[in-house]
């Protein structure tokens, strides 16, 4: 029986031993796993490390983006002004163009009003002209008076006294004044003023009073003159010109 108890306590140690071998694998186990945890909460440190420098990379590259894109806002806002810059060039020039279009406008109306200056200069120069021209008429209707009265002094001479004496004043007319009067009645007359003047300077004037043509001249004259649109000058020029001073007066 002692060899017996021998036996089992040698059993017993020896499952002790075995517990305490598996109790040693248990041990180097959990030490195996604890490495292991080590070892996984290492890589997930080590993920969480690089997941960080990926986030650091990732806020770079938004930072250089933001950099980027500030840069660009910039040359963007560069660009905006010189475009700015250049529409105030541009609106600076279309002033300058617009003053030297009023300078312009200025000197054209100076040249006009200088213009009408001159034109009227120009106009009282030739009035003035006018003037020395009317004035030369004036002085020579003055001389040609004076020549008149000169030459009409013989006609005044057989007109004084108590009657007049028709036979000298024909013969001082037609042999002093007819070929020069009628000449110059034909050089500054014309048309029916003409003729008048023509048919008075032949003295052919009746004498005495006609009655039996009294009332057809009267009417003559009515019917050519106030009685229609116009003037019959005909008619006027032989009955004015050819019937004497006592006859019209009775008609």
């Amino acid at each position: 029986m002692l060899a017996c108890y021998r036996n089992m306590l040698s059993c017993y140690l020896s499952m002790l031993a075995c517990y305490l071998n598996m109790l040693s694998c248990y041990l180097n186990m959990l030490s195996c796993y604890l490495s292991m945890l080590a070892c996984y909460l290492s890589m997930l440190a080590c993920y969480l490390n690089m997941l960080s420098c990926y986030l650091s990379m990732l806020s770079c590259y938004l930072n250089m983006l933001s950099c980027y894109l500030n840069m660009l806002s910039c040359y963007l806002n560069m660009l905006s002004c010189y475009l700015n810059m250049l529409t105030c060039y541009l609106n600076m020039l279309s002033c300058y163009l617009n003053m030297l279009s009023c300078y312009l406008n200025m000197l054209s109306c100076y040249l006009n009003m200088l213009t009408c200056y001159l034109n009227m200069l120009s106009c009282y120069l030739n009035m003035l002209t006018c003037y020395l021209n009317m004035l030369s008429c004036y002085l020579n209707m003055l001389s040609c008076y004076r020549n008149m009265l000169t030459e009409l002094k013989p006609v005044v001479i057989g007109c004084e006294g108590a009657g007049t004496d028709d036979e000298v004043l024909v013969e001082i007319l037609a042999s002093q004044f007819g070929g020069k009067l009628e000449k110059d009645i034909m050089s500054d007359t014309s048309g029916h003023y003409e003729k008048l003047l023509l048919l008075l300077l032949q003295g052919n004037r009746e004498e005495g009073v006609n009655e039996g043509k009294i009332e057809k001249d009267a009417k003559d004259l009515f019917e050519a003159g106030a009685s229609k649109m116009g003037t019959d000058e005909e008619v006027f020029i032989s009955i004015l010109g050819k019937r004497s001073h006592e006859h019209l007066r009775q008609g």
